[in-house]
C-alpha cells in the first residue's frame, strides 16, 4: 500500500494520524490524501514501541509518543493478567534492537506476589514482515537468544514466552522487535574458551564464538602468551588456534588472544581468555 485516503472521518482530527498510519501500513506508505507524508511524522514513528501496531489493532487508544511506552505496556498487561499463573505479574517483556548476524536477546521477567513453586520460562521465536504481522515460527529457535540471518533484514521478530508453573503451561506473553537492521560489518567475539588438559605435551585449542555482523567470515588473528607472577610474555611462533604445551609452561597460565577479521579486512576488538596455572 503506497497511497491512502481518509475522508469525512473523525480520525482526521487525531494528532499524529500519519504516524499511526505508517505504524500500521509500514514503510511502503508514501502518500496520504494525495499528499506526500510529512517527514516529521516519519521521525515521530521512531519514538513508539515496536509493539504499537499490534496494540492499535487490538483496540488501544492511540496517544502521544511520550506516553506510548507506558500506555501500550499497561494495555498488554490488562490483556495478559487473567492468563498468567495466580499472583504473577509481567514485569518486563521486550526484545533488543536486532542486527544481522549479531545475537539478539529477549527479556522477560515476572513478579511473584505470593505463589510458591519455581516459574520456568519457555521461548519460541517468530519471523514476521516489515510490520509486526504475519509471524511464522522459526524452527528450533527456543532460547532467549536468536541470531538474525541476512535474509531477516528488514523484517520484525517476535518472541513468545510461555510460563510453566508446577508442570502446568499457561498461555504465552510476547514481545516484538523493530525490523532487523543490516549488520555493522564489524565482527565481535561473543565467547572465547580454551579446550585441553593443562599437562606438558598436550595440545590446547582456542575456540572463539564470533558474531560476524554482516561481514564475510575470515580467519582472524590468534596468539598465545605465557603468564607468570611477573607479567605476560609472547610465545614465539604460537600464532595458531592450537598450541602444544612445553616444559616452559609449567607453573604458568596460558593466555589465548583472538582478533576476528572478516574477508573484507575489517578487524573487530581483540579478546583474551586465560587458563589455570
Amino acid at each position: 500500500l503506497q497511497s491512502l485516503r481518509v475522508e469525512e472521518n473523525p480520525l482526521l482530527e487525531m494528532p499524529h494520524l500519519e504516524a499511526a498510519l505508517i505504524l500500521l501500513v509500514g514503510p511502503t506508505l508514501k502518500k496520504f490524501n494525495d499528499r506526500d507524508l510529512n517527514p516529521t511524522e516519519a521521525e515521530v514513528v521512531k519514538q513508539y514501541p515496536a509493539h504499537t501496531a499490534i496494540c492499535i489493532r487490538d483496540g488501544w487508544e492511540f496517544c502521544s509518543p511520550e506516553l506510548a511506552a507506558d500506555s501500550t505496556f499497561s494495555f498488554l498487561l490488562e490483556q495478559w493478567k487473567n492468563k498468567l499463573p495466580q499472583d504473577y505479574i509481567v514485569k518486563t517483556a521486550y526484545v533488543d534492537h536486532p542486527f544481522e548476524e549479531d545475537p539478539c536477546h529477549c527479556h522477560f521477567s515476572f513478579t511473584n506476589l505470593s505463589s510458591e513453586g519455581k516459574l520456568v520460562l519457555k521461548y519460541q521465536w517468530f519471523l514476521g514482515g516489515k510490520t509486526p504481522t504475519g509471524f511464522v515460527p522459526i524452527p528450533e529457535e527456543l532460547s532467549e537468544v536468536y541470531w538474525p540471518k541476512s535474509e531477516d533484514v528488514g523484517r520484525c521478530l517476535k518472541v513468545e514466552c510461555t510460563p510453566v508453573l508446577n508442570d502446568a503451561e499457561f498461555p504465552p506473553v510476547f514481545a516484538v522487535s523493530l525490523p532487523v537492521c543490516l549488520g555493522t560489518g564489524y565482527p565481535k567475539v561473543i565467547n572465547l574458551t580454551v579446550n585441553g588438559e593443562l599437562v606438558e605435551g598436550n595440545v590446547l585449542k582456542g575456540v572463539p564464538q564470533i558474531a560476524w555482523c554482516g561481514g564475510t567470515p575470515g580467519k582472524g588473528v590468534a596468539s598465545w602468551l605465557r603468564r607468570t607472577w611477573n607479567g605476560n610474555a609472547v610465545i614465539d611462533g604460537a600464532e595458531g588456534m592450537e598450541y602444544q604445551l612445553t616444559i616452559d609452561d609449567i607453573d604458568s597460565s596460558l593466555v589465548f588472544m583472538y582478533t576476528p577479521v572478516t574477508e573484507e579486512g575489517v578487524k573487530g576488538d581483540p579478546q583474551c581468555t586465560m587458563t589455570d596455572f
